[in-house]
């Protein structure tokens, strides 16, 4: 298992890397920076229990998923599965690894489900989804991801409000 920090240019920091970060990546080489800046957090929207950090951080970090995807798939052409984690999470990595062991290697997209619903008019759809704190998906699924035109195309637009 390879422990990477995948990170994006921050607000804080004015979109630059900061030099401790720079020094943190030189010495541990541990450190990928994508070219893709984070989102300003909508502040009236900062509780911790709120999912709704503004459409610009959700932009944000659906690119830098994204790029993380595709660049892991480039990097690492062996590898099995490739996992997106928060670096705010406690993973128990042996727990980790021994369920990987079961799994099947194809088709998986896994991490903690959680239901949500979206309303449009009077109709209501419920979907699952991985929550966003950990995830993993199988090279294939990855693969398909990463290649889906419509969603390509749109990961690489401007944002604009």
């Amino acid at each position: 298992m390879l422990v990477l920090y995948v990170l994006a240019r921050h607000p804080s920091h004015g979109y630059n890397y900061s030099e401790s970060l720079l020094k943190e990546a030189d010495e541990y080489h541990d450190i990928i920076t994508l070219p893709v800046n984070e989102g300003r957090p909508n502040k009236k929207n900062l509780e911790y229990s709120s999912n709704d950090w503004g459409v610009e951080v959700q932009i944000g970090l659906s690119r830098k998923t994204f790029l993380w995807f595709e660049l892991a798939l480039r990097l690492f052409p062996r590898v099995n599965y490739i996992t997106k984690g928060d670096d705010d999470i406690f993973l128990r990595v042996p727990q980790f690894l021994s369920d990987l062991r079961l799994l099947p290697q194809q088709g998986i997209y896994w991490g903690p489900i959680i239901s949500a619903f979206l309303r449009r008019g009077s109709a209501t759809v419920r979907f699952r989804y991985a929550g966003g704190m950990c995830y993993t998906l199988s090279r294939d699924v990855a693969e398909h991801f990463v290649s889906y035109e419509p969603l390509k195309r749109l990961v690489h637009l401007p944002y604009s409000k």
